[in-house]
């Protein structure tokens, strides 16, 4: 083999692993994309349910979920104004988040926490002080934004079960008048 027949061959593989290297980034990227919500920044709730899922393998873990909602904003301009509310209390949980929980976009006025490692008092707290920071924010929207939060805990391995009972308890709370924290 001739040096110049060598010398093709081992570029002509490292274009190919090059090629490889790139859509495996490409596809990476793309799968991050589709777990991120555009506005806040925040996992998504495809992440969350591939989140809850991994994390109920960790059976008897004390872990703790959150459901947070948006209390219906009272602003004619609620439309445009809903997706400045919307990324300032993403970006309110996401300072409130410790380093090993995760906040993210639920759906529409909707968001979620995941805290590892927390039992029902402990996640009673921070919701509260999430609550608080929110309605002390200063934010409005036609009047105060605040928002309902339903907090369940159980081990990691009833994950599903937690998030029932977490959604359960966020009804409550709108259902008991908003801005509120309630404990299933």
């Amino acid at each position: 083999m001739t040096d110049a027949v060598a010398f093709t061959i081992g570029l002509i593989g490292l274009c190919l692993g090059m090629l490889a290297l790139w859509r495996g980034q490409r596809a990476a990227r793309r799968t991050a994309d589709l777990a991120t919500d555009d506005s806040t920044g925040l996992p998504n709730r495809r992440r969350f349910d591939l989140d809850i899922d991994a994390h109920a393998k960790r059976g008897d873990e004390p872990t703790a979920i959150l459901l947070i909602d948006i209390d219906p904003l009272d602003s004619p301009n609620h439309i445009r104004e809903h997706d400045d509310v919307v990324r300032t209390v993403g970006g309110v949980l996401a300072m409130f988040v410790r380093h090993n929980d995760v906040a993210y976009r639920y759906a529409g006025r909707g968001f979620s926490v995941l805290l590892q490692a927390t039992d029902t008092p402990a996640a009673a707290r921070i919701a509260e002080r999430i609550r608080r920071s929110i309605e002390t924010a200063g934010l409005r929207a036609g009047g105060p934004v605040t928002i309902s939060v339903g907090v369940a805990a159980g081990p990691a391995g009833e994950l599903r079960s937690v998030v029932g009972r977490a959604d359960q308890a966020l009804h409550a709370a709108q259902d008991a008048g908003r801005n509120r924290v309630s404990i299933a």
